[in-house]
């Protein structure tokens, strides 16, 4: 298995993941009256730190060799 098809998998993996959770949100979590936004801000941090973490790691990969 190559660099490329470990970062495929884990793309899948956090796509169906995020959507996942974002369906499950739409269903079950619609906004109620005093409710915060925590959860929604929680839902974009974590990809988006994931997504971060993925891209540092694939440029330190990139610029080692």
């Amino acid at each position: 298995m190559t660099l490329y098809d470990l970062f495929l998998v884990a793309a899948a993996v956090v796509f169906v993941t995020v959507t996942g959770f974002m369906g499950w949100s739409i269903v079950c979590r619609r906004r109620r009256e005093g409710e915060t936004i925590r959860l929604e801000l929680l839902w974009w941090a974590l990809p988006t730190l994931l997504m971060l973490l993925l891209f540092v790691l694939t440029i330190f990969s990139a610029t080692r060799g």
